[in-house]
């Protein structure tokens, strides 16, 4: 089975974007063909991955009123999604719903059978609950958890993804109280999968990452940009790249040697990450599904050939 990955939560600010864009990267990397759509007010996604973005809906408060009341409306507008969920010519696809939506999404799919639509085209849901380190955001994660439990139950695979973006770690979740109870009611239903995704340090490059409003993924680009510019002894007229590398303070520096090193120690940093994110993923993605579904596509190519 394919697999279809739905991340969501009731609580916003936890990151659920960002987990999104790198799960579609993590399995570009395994050489897959994977559809990405959005529900967000923001639609940050498309600013983050820009053409990747196969499906862009944009939730106002106005359609969130609709939708959340007419079924019909909420067909509507979600329909589009299944040209993501259920497309037959991906290996796989990725979901981002923001905080406002990830509810009435799971009542659209169970009242449109996206399930059975799903299945028809061999896909298998995997919904992606995020939550920061804060005790708000773990009841918004488990909330989606639960919901997404009773629309699907043993047809889907369930994932915790704590994410720790204010670098305090999760230990108040093992501790007994309210916190424990609540992925421990979670767990007694269906297997759940629970990863850590590491915090990203604030060095100057996660630092300028944030402040613009980038993806770490796309600001490590430009970091090693920069740094192949300054290996090869070559000026850039980019304005993006200039900019980062006076707000890096590399100008200032002066010597080359000294440039070279500071940004190469930024560029590590947010590598660093990427690959400890990505490892983290490997908790819940198929990879002998995405290899099944390529040596497929190969053999189809084969039989072709054979029949000219």
């Amino acid at each position: 089975m394919k697999q279809a990955f739905i991340v969501g939560s009731d609580k916003g600010g936890v990151g659920k974007t960002e987990v999104a864009c790198q799960i579609y990267l993590k399995l570009l990397d395994l050489d897959a063909q994977v559809g990405f759509g959005e529900v967000d007010s923001v639609q940050r996604a498309s600013a983050l991955l820009g053409s990747d973005v196969d499906v862009s809906l944009k939730l106002t408060e106005d359609l969130l009123a609709q939708v959340s009341a007419h079924p019909l409306a909420a067909e509507q507008f979600f329909g589009p999604l299944l040209d993501v969920l259920a497309d037959p010519d991906s290996d796989a696809a990725v979901v981002d719903l923001g905080a406002t939506v990830s509810g009435q999404v799971l009542d659209w799919m169970q009242n449109q059978d996206a399930l059975e639509l799903m299945e028809d085209e061999q896909y298998r849901p995997v919904f992606v609950a995020v939550t920061a380190p804060e005790a708000s955001a773990l009841a918004g994660a488990v909330r989606f958890i639960e919901k997404a439990q009773r629309l699907a139950g043993d047809r889907a695979d369930y994932v915790l993804a704590l994410n720790d973006t204010l670098g305090s770690g999760f230990d108040f979740i093992e501790s007994a109280g309210s916190e424990k109870d609540l992925v421990d009611r979670v767990k007694a239903q269906h297997e759940l999968h629970v990863v850590t995704l590491p915090h990203a340090r604030r060095t100057k490059l996660i630092s300028f990452a944030r402040r613009f409003n980038l993806g770490l993924h796309e600001v490590y680009r430009l970091g090693d940009a920069l740094k192949t510019l300054i290996e090869d002894r070559k000026a850039t007229e980019d304005p993006a790249l200039k900019q980062l590398e006076a707000e890096l303070g590399l100008v200032d520096l002066g010597s080359r040697a000294q440039r070279l090193l500071s940004i190469r120690t930024e560029v590590r940093e947010v590598l660093k990450w990427l690959v400890q994110t990505h490892a983290a993923f490997d908790v819940f993605i198929d990879t002998g599904a995405l290899a099944h579904t390529s040596s497929g596509d190969e053999e189809e190519v084969s039989d072709d050939d054979d029949d000219e």
